[in-house]
């Protein structure tokens, strides 16, 4: 439970971080971890529809640093 309430709260702050500053640079997130990490967080923030837009426009970008088990990303 606690976990989705962690979720929920990164994607909110991630929300309006995009809505306040809807004509800056893009927005860079850092996910640590393996190919699972990845798949997974992006996965979950394109459940946001103003996440989405920002994706697919552009303006919000990923950078992995790779932490996983076998480091197959490295």
């Amino acid at each position: 439970m606690l976990e989705s309430q962690e979720r929920q709260n990164c994607l909110r702050q991630l929300e309006a971080a995009v809505k306040e500053n809807a004509k800056a640079t893009t927005k860079v997130i850092c996910i640590m971890g393996g190919d699972g990490s990845l798949a997974t967080t992006i996965k979950f923030l394109r459940t946001s529809p103003s996440i989405e837009q920002c994706l697919q426009r552009g303006r919000l970008s990923f950078c992995m640093l790779p932490l996983g088990t076998g480091n197959d990303c490295a």
